[in-house]
């Protein structure tokens, strides 16, 4: 059942804050590119009401929420490029996406199948649906001046914050919709370890044996294994042959490389 708009500013009167999205970062210049801006529903008239209403399902569910069970999640922050390095330099301030798993449940993504690579998170969870998208921007460096200091905040719209068959509450919420990821939203987080599906056989292993040794995170496999890492240098001519032939075959090669 949808709660109505006035009922929800009854039960959260805490004061909002004015907040103004930025255009000036790196989501926003790919989603424009693709023609697929999802700011543009904070843009005109109706964009601070539809602003200030997601804040309020956004509170709504975290009154709500059993924390106990959202606390039990892996969460797992895919990188479509397959080297987390960029976003490891994100600042925890930024709210970020990940993808939700039960306690012992694979992870294996269904937003970066490509690349199979991830951080596993920790964190505070804000808001949790079994079908993932359209909730903000990219943070870091190319976030908007607005949100240097206090972060990028990522809300989900409202036809997914106001349906309770899409938001993740507790146990007996759907919590993936077949075939398709599911999206918590992160808050203060932190890198517990880096995931890599297939453990050393990941096409991208590479990046992550370098990441690994820089930072001292460990390598799990999807099931949460320790990898024992090996140095890729050390391989075999064709089993690098291979790796190499793998990754230019999914189409996906690590950032700044072509």
């Amino acid at each position: 059942m949808k709660i109505t708009k006035t009922q929800l500013k009854q039960i959260i009167t805490e004061e909002l804050e004015q907040v103004l999205f930025k255009e000036a970062n790196l989501y926003s210049k790919l989603i424009n590119f693709m023609k697929k801006d999802h700011s543009r529903r904070y843009k005109g008239k109706k964009g601070k009401k539809t602003q200030d209403f997601e804040r309020l399902l956004k509170k709504y569910w975290n009154k709500r929420v059993d924390r106990n069970f959202i606390d039990s999640i892996k969460l797992v922050h895919w990188n479509m490029s397959g080297d987390p390095t960029k976003f490891l330099t994100t600042p925890s301030k930024d709210e970020t996406s990940a993808e939700g798993y039960l306690p012992g449940e694979p992870m294996v993504s269904n937003f970066a199948r490509g690349t199979q690579v991830g951080v596993l998170l920790d964190g505070y969870v804000t808001f949790a649906m079994n079908s993932g998208g359209a909730t903000g921007f990219f943070g870091g460096k190319d976030a908007g001046e607005k949100w240097k200091s206090s972060g990028m905040v990522k809300r989900a719209p409202e036809r997914k914050a106001n349906n309770s068959y899409v938001t993740i509450l507790n146990k007996d919420s759907l919590f993936r919709v077949k075939g398709m990821y599911n999206e918590f939203i992160v808050d203060n987080w932190q890198p517990k370890a880096l995931v890599a599906v297939g453990g050393a056989e990941n096409k991208f292993y590479k990046e992550l044996y370098a990441i690994a040794n820089k930072t001292g995170l460990s390598i799990l496999d999807e099931n949460g294994k320790e990898v024992e890492l090996d140095d890729p240098a050390e391989r075999s001519f064709g089993k690098k042959l291979a790796t190499g032939i793998k990754r230019m075959a999914g189409g996906s090669l690590p950032e700044n490389k072509s």
